[in-house]
């Protein structure tokens, strides 16, 4: 009980620091390579649409859930795939290709950008 209470207590440490870390991207730009087209499982475990994530709304919302289509999916310069978090960008931009991004938001580890 002991091992898992402190497992419990290091993993909502480590939750707080990741929250800390996306929230400090938003409002910068960033160069991501894109990978492609993010598939609804990848938006939906990222949860993308959550209204309780820190994500910055502009103007009027008449929808309570974020449309979760076209996103792309890509990585930081300094992110490994498959370990650091990812940038889920809305709009068009071309898979396999380098682009500059503007960080509007994030969840608990990856960020939301749009075109720079």
């Amino acid at each position: 009980r002991l091992r898992q209470k402190r497992r419990e207590q290091a993993m909502a440490a480590q939750h707080e620091v990741a929250v800390a870390v996306a929230e400090s991207f938003v409002g910068r730009t960033l160069n991501v390579l894109v990978e492609g087209e993010a598939t609804p499982k990848q938006i939906e475990a990222a949860r993308v649409s959550s209204w309780e994530h820190g994500l910055l709304r502009t103007g009027p919302v008449r929808n309570p859930k974020l449309e979760t289509r076209n996103y792309r999916v890509a990585r930081g310069e300094a992110d490994a795939p498959d370990i650091d978090g990812r940038v889920y960008i809305r709009g068009q931009l071309p898979a396999g290709q380098f682009a500059q991004v503007k960080i509007i938001g994030h969840t608990d580890y990856d960020l939301i950008a749009e075109p720079a």
